[in-house]
């Protein structure tokens, strides 16, 4: 058997399988673009990019869905 990990989004889909939820049900929250932001993306599920240190993201082609500082902002999403 295949071992998968961030990013690859098999990792994701086994997550969902797993507790019976659909993408549109769940979010990825996730500090790092390009293994929790880039693969949940890659999977359909909504991401939250944890930004403490407020790093810029501009040159990243992958784009979350939301940005936020703290686990406090996370409030005003759910």
């Amino acid at each position: 058997m295949k071992k998968s990990g961030k990013p690859d989004k098999q990792i994701f889909e086994i997550a969902l399988n797993k507790f019976g939820a659909g993408k549109e049900s769940v979010i990825m929250i996730g500090n790092s673009i390009d293994t929790d932001i880039a693969g949940a993306g890659a999977s359909g599920i909504k991401t939250v990019w944890l930004n403490r240190n407020n790093n810029i993201h501009c040159e990243h082609t992958i784009k979350p869905d939301y940005i936020i500082k703290n686990l406090k902002e996370l409030v005003s999403l759910l």
